[in-house]
C-alpha cells in the first residue's frame, strides 16, 4: 500500500475489477458466472444462482448479494469445494451480504466470513 492509502503493485495504483451479475439458474450448470474480482449480484430470489470459476491457488473473488430479503445459492465450479460442504454443492450467502471467496489450491475455496453450507 502506498503512502496515499492506495494499494500499489509495481509502483502503480492497482484496481480491483467490478461487474454486476444477474442470478440466475438454479443448479450449478446454469448458475450465472462469477469474474475475479468484484461481483454485484442482483436478482437472487433464494433459488437463482451463481457460480464462481474454476479454483486456483490465490484467486479471489468477492460477491455481495445485494437482495435484502433473499438467499444468494453459490456453487463452485464443477469438481471444486466451497467451505466445508460437500464437492459440487452450494453455499447459501444471506440475504444484503458480502463475503470474500479465496482459492486455497486448485479445488477448494474458503470464504471470509464463512458462508454456512
Amino acid at each position: 500500500m502506498g503512502q496515499d492509502g492506495r494499494f500499489r503493485q509495481n509502483g502503480a495504483p492497482f484496481h480491483f475489477s467490478a461487474g454486476t451479475v444477474a442470478a440466475a439458474g438454479s443448479i450449478q450448470a446454469d448458475a450465472a458466472a462469477l469474474a475475479d474480482g468484484f461481483n454485484f449480484v442482483t436478482g437472487a430470489d433464494g433459488t437463482k444462482a451463481v457460480r464462481l470459476p474454476a479454483a486456483e491457488e490465490g484467486r479471489v473473488v468477492e460477491i455481495k448479494n445485494d437482495e435484502d430479503a433473499q438467499v444468494l445459492p453459490v456453487f463452485p465450479a464443477v469438481g471444486d469445494q466451497i467451505n466445508d460442504a460437500a464437492l459440487n454443492a452450494a453455499v447459501n450467502m444471506a440475504a444484503d451480504s458480502a463475503a470474500t471467496f479465496r482459492a486455497l489450491d486448485d479445488s477448494r475455496w474458503f470464504s471470509i466470513p464463512s458462508v454456512p453450507s
